[in-house]
């Protein structure tokens, strides 16, 4: 209700109403009320041009815009992928913020062979680096393979 106000009152700006509109198409875009709401006159246009200006300069503005949702879902390259405030959602009930957050493989193996231990200790210290990075790799798969039903659904327009 606040985005058709914001864009019935003039304020489809890229800040205002049109940014609410952005948000609202990659949070959700094949839910019914966005639809018929993109299927008004001129609501389209102000979509796409909103879209272009958070696209330009490769994407670096798209931070602003998914920082309000949890996921986003990109038909054209059929993605579901967590935003920031995602990871933060599903990391508050574990212990460790870096959860879902990959090392630096380079950087790691690098400290650990510059380190003033002996050949075993690095060994070991290099193993246990590796296996941390093996785990993460998997949760963050399994969490996008977990993910892509819901682009499934939405695109077969069975999730509402």
């Amino acid at each position: 209700m606040k985005l058709k106000k914001l864009i019935a009152a003039g304020n489809d700006d890229k800040e205002g109403g049109g940014m609410a509109l952005l948000r609202a198409y990659r949070g959700l875009p094949k839910n019914s009320s966005t639809i018929k709401f993109l299927s008004e006159v001129g609501i389209k246009q102000i979509l796409q041009k909103t879209e272009n200006y958070y696209l330009a300069d490769q994407q670096k503005n798209m931070p602003k815009v998914d920082a309000e949702l949890y996921f986003t879902i990109d038909e054209k390259q059929n993605q579901v992928d967590l935003t920031e405030k995602g990871i933060q959602l599903m990391t508050s009930t574990v212990q460790d913020a870096n959860f879902f957050v990959m090392p630096d493989i380079s950087t790691g193996l690098a400290a650990i062979e510059n380190a003033t231990v002996s050949t075993e200790e690095k060994l070991k210290m290099k193993d246990a680096f590796l296996q941390e990075y093996s785990l993460k790799a998997d949760r963050i798969h399994t969490i996008q393979q977990l993910l892509k039903p819901t682009l499934y659904l939405i695109k077969t327009k069975n999730m509402w």
